[in-house]
């Protein structure tokens, strides 16, 4: 950060920091002060808090060409060069580096294609390149969201992702999905292909429940989607239940008559609730029951979310 605009975040301690705002000095025409990145960095590691620096390095600089010329003639470039390297090496910070890497790989690249760009080419393309690639995997992560398949934990009411609990167990004849993000434009073709791809790939599969606790929000193109889903899997004899759906989604479905189209007892307040209710239907609801304590029969009230 070039020191002339580092006024309001300059680091804490006995440094004076000038409580002028950079838009004051706009009405007073102002010459816009910046330096390049090595300027900035030999600044910093010296210390400088406020822009008064540049003040003193001017001074400095206007001392030596008049006078001290003579004494720097033979000074090697070399050595002016290892002072904006060891300025520069504070700069790297591996540490952050290394737990942006682990915490989350996606972050740590994004860091990584920053820095080489700014190494390479400049500082304000590697901003640029920076801000570029964390809008890019930010819509890669809306529009790839994480779909978890659903299995009963024995003993309770839960289920849980079958990838992370082994011990969940499937329901035969059923598919249960957890769509982990809001429905939206950016990701309903990606949805809809997978519930229609799972459905067509697994024909025993006669009814599916979509987990919508984890949905905040739902547009018109995904209740779009979901109503073709809707239509397509009625074609293959397959029914789709909903289960946990929040009020606002679930306003959102009736106006799209979503839920005229499915119908009431087809929208419950947990998997445990919709499961039940399917198996009741099939006749097979007696090995589940004997899976979950004190497992009731779904109101036909309490059904709607």
């Amino acid at each position: 950060m070039p020191p002339a605009i580092a006024t309001a975040s300059a680091p804490t301690g006995s440094c004076w920091r000038s409580a002028r705002p950079i838009w004051w000095e706009a009405f007073f025409q102002s010459l816009p002060v910046s330096g390049s990145f090595s300027r900035t960095a030999v600044n910093a590691r010296a210390g400088a808090c406020t822009p008064l620096s540049n003040v003193m390095a001017a001074a400095v600089v206007g001392l030596t060409l008049l006078v001290l010329t003579p004494l720097f003639h033979f000074l090697p470039v070399p050595a002016l060069a290892a002072i904006i390297i060891v300025a520069a090496l504070g700069l790297f910070d591996l540490r952050g580096l290394r737990q942006l890497w682990r915490i989350k790989r996606t972050d740590g690249a994004v860091a990584l294609l920053t820095f080489a760009v700014t190494l390479l080419i400049g500082v304000r393309e590697g901003v640029l390149s920076g801000i570029v690639a964390s809008i890019v995997a930010v819509m890669y992560r809306i529009s790839r969201p994480n779909v978890a398949e659903l299995g009963h934990l024995p003993g309770t009411r839960s289920f849980r992702d079958r990838r992370h609990h082994p011990e969940a167990r499937p329901i035969p004849g059923l598919l249960l999905l957890r769509v982990d993000a809001s429905f939206s434009f950016a990701n309903a073709d990606f949805l809809q292909d997978l519930l229609l791809d799972r459905t067509r790939d697994d024909p025993s599969i006669r009814a599916v429940v979509i987990d919508a606790s984890s949905i905040n929000d739902l547009d018109t193109t995904a209740a779009a989607a979901l109503q073709r889903v809707a239509e397509t899997l009625a074609d293959r004899g397959v029914v789709l239940y909903f289960a946990g759906v929040k009020e606002p989604v679930m306003e959102t479905m009736r106006r799209a008559s979503l839920v005229d189209q499915l119908g009431p007892d087809h929208f419950f307040l947990t998997p445990h609730r919709a499961v039940l209710h399917i198996l009741e239907q099939w006749g097979q609801a007696d090995a589940y029951r004997s899976a979950v304590p004190d497992a009731e029969t779904p109101a036909s009230e309490e059904s709607e979310s």
